[in-house]
């Protein structure tokens, strides 16, 4: 890549600390291709207004806005605060039956009595003293279990209650940002992907709210996998498209779908739910974000100042590829710095980026095996833990630490585990 002489000492900066440097060759490149990929697809399909999603949404809307002013075709922007569970929480209104509920939360390989009242809306005060806590019943086997069964009938009452307070609550929040005017029009959901569960949930809220007319939305994702299928036409992908595959195509990012998020993910919180609040004005509806862990706040403190120096790093090369005038990007182009750290790391970078905290309904590590030998005299654990694992790819490379395909390795290990 050419640099002009007046960008110099700024890339060179932005080489002087590693992590600002994977910001520039990894992130910046998928910046620059994907923001730019959502303004032209995003103004073929006459969008009135685009809404990038938190928290993944925030450093693309900021490369977004370093573009747009060179674009003025390009439709306005804004941050709408959003998340999995903040959108279905308000559903579970609808439910009467455990099947129904389970169709509606969040999709997770495996639950505990914590984190399904966490998922539902409760904390876990709610939960009745003859649950055992340390129960792990896998995704399979939850309709089958008569723990959650009759948890979920103890605590009906208490889920459609606290589902009411937060259906009024993110009614009034989408009314405040413009997604229930009664007016007609096209608004453009930006996300990185990858069910586009987003995307359905704000789709029925928005057909139980409008009062008049429900507005169309057009999502624009990083990558769509299979189960985002019901979407239709009404999403598109730059990287990858599965959405109208033949049934036979592979999550390909589920091998480091965690180090891909981190990377993109803002500094705040995820939303938990919305609620109100009374100012001058009235009543308003703000976002109620995830707390921090006490415990583990010096360590976020510092996992956060490493990514902002990602983010740094990657809307740098924004600035200078704007500056230079450079072409859009192929998604071949965008991805294939990212691809190599994700997919062929090095020893020392599944190290530092294996040890990442990443919150999926409970913080774990990226990537942190315990010791091979563990594994051999406990060979179940390494299922529990390469499961739990969002960076699967850096899990195996660290365990095994010999020059393997580690990628074909886990398409084994996975099509292995479907045949036992």
């Amino acid at each position: 890549m050419k640099i002009k002489r007046d960008n110099w000492m700024e890339y060179k900066q932005s080489q002087s600390t590693s992590f600002r440097s994977y910001g520039y060759t990894c992130l910046g490149p998928i910046l620059y291709g994907f923001a730019s990929w959502v303004g032209e697809t995003a103004t073929e399909a006459k969008v009135d207004h685009l809404y990038f999603l938190a928290r993944d949404g925030y450093i693309v809307e900021k490369a977004y806005n370093l573009l747009k002013p060179i674009n003025l075709q390009w439709p306005t922007a804004s941050y709408l605060y959003a998340s999995r569970r903040s959108l279905y929480g308000p559903l579970l209104l609808t439910t009467r039956s455990f099947e129904d509920m389970l169709a509606i939360i969040s999709d997770r390989s495996s639950w505990t009595p914590r984190q399904f009242v966490e998922a539902v809306g409760l904390t876990v005060d709610y939960i009745p003293s003859w649950v055992d806590q340390s129960l792990v019943v896998y995704r399979s086997d939850v309709l089958r279990s008569e723990t959650f069964r009759r948890l979920f009938s103890d605590l009906l009452p208490n889920i459609l209650e606290q589902s009411r307070k937060e259906y009024a609550a993110l009614k009034l929040y989408l009314q405040q940002e413009g997604l229930l005017t009664g007016e007609p029009g096209k608004f453009g959901l930006v996300d990185i992907g990858w069910n586009g569960s987003m995307q359905k949930y704000l789709k029925r809220e928005l057909n139980y709210m409008s009062d008049k007319l429900e507005p169309q939305l057009f999502g624009m994702y990083l990558g769509l996998t299979e189960k985002s299928s019901v979407l239709g036409d009404s999403a598109d992908a730059f990287w990858f498209n599965d959405s109208k595959s033949d049934g036979k195509s592979r999550d390909i990012v589920a091998p480091f779908k965690g180090l891909l998020e981190l990377f993109f993910s803002n500094a705040e919180e995820s939303v938990n739910y919305f609620d109100t609040v009374r100012v001058e004005q009235g009543i308003k509806a703000i976002p109620i974000l995830s707390k921090i862990d006490s415990e583990v706040n010096n360590d976020s403190n510092i996992q956060q100042s490493k990514l902002m120096e990602i983010r740094s790093g990657a809307l740098c090369y924004v600035k200078d590829q704007l500056r230079n005038r450079a072409p859009m990007q192929t998604p071949k182009q965008s991805m294939k710095k990212f691809l190599r750290l994700a997919l062929r790391p090095t020893l020392q970078e599944t190290r530092v980026f294996g040890n990442f905290s990443f919150d999926d309904g409970g913080k774990c590590k990226l990537a942190s095996p315990r010791r091979l030998y563990t594994y051999i005299v406990h060979p179940s654990a390494l299922k529990v833990d390469l499961l739990a694992s969002r960076w699967k790819i850096g899990f195996l490379k660290r365990l095994i630490r010999f020059p393997l395909n580690y990628n074909k390795l886990y398409i084994f290990l996975q099509t292995l585990s479907r045949m036992r």
